[in-house]
């Protein structure tokens, strides 16, 4: 089982954050020619290795960041 993209192992999902963590999902790849809307629907997006996560607006301009491959749903914690 390989990752595309250095994409995060599902192993190293559920152990991101620590015990009691946000509940990740991880990115899935996106089809090529793809692009996402501009619906205000807050997520919390990963940096592979980060445990501090940055707002964005959807789940998609999440995952299509370099280096993100996990969410979870609704604002960053402050």
């Amino acid at each position: 089982n390989s990752c595309p993209n250095n994409r995060l192992r599902k192993s190293e999902i559920d152990g991101f954050g620590g015990a009691g963590g946000p509940n990740l999902i991880p990115c899935e790849p996106a089809e090529e020619g793809a692009v996402c809307t501009e619906q205000y629907q807050p997520v919390c997006a990963y940096h592979d290795g980060d445990p501090v996560g940055t707002t964005v607006g959807n789940s998609c301009v999440a995952c299509r960041q370099e280096g993100y491959s996990v969410y979870s749903e609704g604002e960053c914690p402050v």
